[in-house]
């Protein structure tokens, strides 16, 4: 059990830790010295997935595409979650293409094992590349990923219909832009399918759209689903 009395505690303390360690100035400065291999090498991710999805999808139209960070989902329940879901939303995946990346992991304690260093230039893939629609990470690794800007205002994507029912499990995060707090994930440690995505409510599972995702709608949809039984 977690030492927190609630999710958002936690999340409130995890970020106070990520908050007192110098990580803008280690990202800027990784990013100067570093900047041309992370392209490089995002570009080469890149292009081996186009081809790869190509030659395994080119008769499918791409549906919905999303990333788990730090699940604990096996490939066999990866493929019960795609099916499940299909099958709930008349999903005709001969035709439409629903995958989830569950490959993905990050330590915040240790970035520097091969996993880790990995990770982030996926995420930069998935994102500058237009191909990931949500992502789904636990609170403790969350902040790593939301200061990287990734992840779109929900108050601006959301109409008000559809953001009323997340109203009092939302993630914001300040930027230092002058903007103060956004919204820019939806906590659904209380969702009643969120053992079947590999998680625990202890983790503090935050769910965010990809600010250039191709398709929010399908993003939304696959939100409310995670709150149906």
């Amino acid at each position: 059990m977690s030492q927190y009395n609630s999710v958002n505690e936690e999340m409130k303390a995890q970020a106070e830790k990520v908050k007192k360690r110098p990580l803008p100035k280690r990202i800027a400065y990784f990013w100067y010295y570093h900047k041309w291999q992370i392209i490089g090498g995002t570009a080469a991710v890149l292009l081996v997935g186009s081809i790869l999805h190509t030659l395994l999808t080119d008769h499918q139209k791409l549906y919905l595409t999303g990333v788990f960070i730090n699940t604990r989902l096996t490939n066999t329940g990866r493929e019960e979650l795609i099916t499940d879901y299909a099958a709930a939303n008349d999903i005709d995946t001969q035709k439409y293409s629903v995958d989830f990346d569950c490959s993905l992991f990050y330590n915040v304690e240790d970035p520097t094992d091969s996993v880790s260093t990995y990770t982030p230039v996926m995420m930069l893939a998935y994102s500058e590349g237009k191909v990931g629609d949500f992502a789904l990470i636990d609170a403790k690794t969350f902040d790593f990923f939301g200061a990287a800007g990734y992840f779109c205002n929900l108050s601006e994507t959301f109409d008000e219909a559809l953001l009323a029912p997340y109203e009092d499990k939302l993630y914001t995060y300040d930027y230092d832009d002058g903007n103060g707090s956004i919204p820019i994930a939806v906590d659904i440690s209380d969702a009643p399918r969120l053992n079947q995505l590999g998680y625990e409510s202890d983790d503090g599972v935050l769910f965010s759209l990809f600010y250039d995702a191709p398709h929010k709608e399908q993003a939304i949809t696959f939100l409310t689903w995670l709150y149906t039984e």
